[in-house]
């Protein structure tokens, strides 16, 4: 049976490494999933730059083109407006949900809608409600969440990989945001 397992990252670098650590630990690129921020001044920024593929520059645009190497080994690579959160790069299973939920931009172009968001796509993957609130919070706030789909046996060694690498989790975040009252 498939398990879902997430880390939110708030620095592109854990976020690289994790995904890095994933792949070479034999996790399948097409179970790993990521969503974060997409900045368009960022993308205009690359935009000028010589690249040969359109997804390179969207890559590029997630934490100053320091994601670029691992990330293009993910696979369906989109970028998609969410309401309440603005462009965000997607990728993996979750970029499919996302896409298949509106209408997605072509890289590089204007922004389209998409209904159901994260919180839809998260649950729609096995993340309960309550944790997919606090998962979409802090997307809002600009973190990346990297999501595996992970057999029973391997579900420890991804967790383990993505808190090694940096990741916090749902219940920790949530519990020290309702200490300092900003949830």
């Amino acid at each position: 049976m498939t398990q879902t397992v997430v880390g939110i990252f708030d620095n592109p670098a854990d976020t690289e490494r994790a995904v890095a650590d994933l792949i070479a630990a034999g996790f399948a690129r097409e179970k790993i999933s990521l969503i974060g921020p997409h900045s368009q001044d960022k993308h205009i920024a690359i935009a000028g730059s010589n690249v040969e593929h359109a997804e390179d520059l969207a890559i590029g645009a997630l934490g100053g083109g320091v994601l670029g190497g691992v990330l293009g080994a993910l696979v369906g690579m989109v970028v998609i407006a969410l309401p309440g959160i603005g462009p965000v790069l997607a990728a993996g299973p979750l970029a499919a949900v996302l896409g298949s939920a509106g209408m997605t931009m072509a890289l590089g172009a204007g922004a389209g809608a998409v209904g159901g968001g994260v919180l839809g796509a998260l649950t729609w993957a096995g993340i309960t409600h309550d944790e997919a609130v606090v998962y979409e919070e802090l997307i809002k706030r600009g973190g990346t969440l990297v999501m595996v789909q992970a057999s029973r046996e391997e579900r420890e060694r991804a967790s383990a990989i993505l808190h090694r690498d940096g990741a916090a989790d749902a219940h920790t975040l949530e519990e020290e945001w309702r200490k300092q009252g900003k949830y």
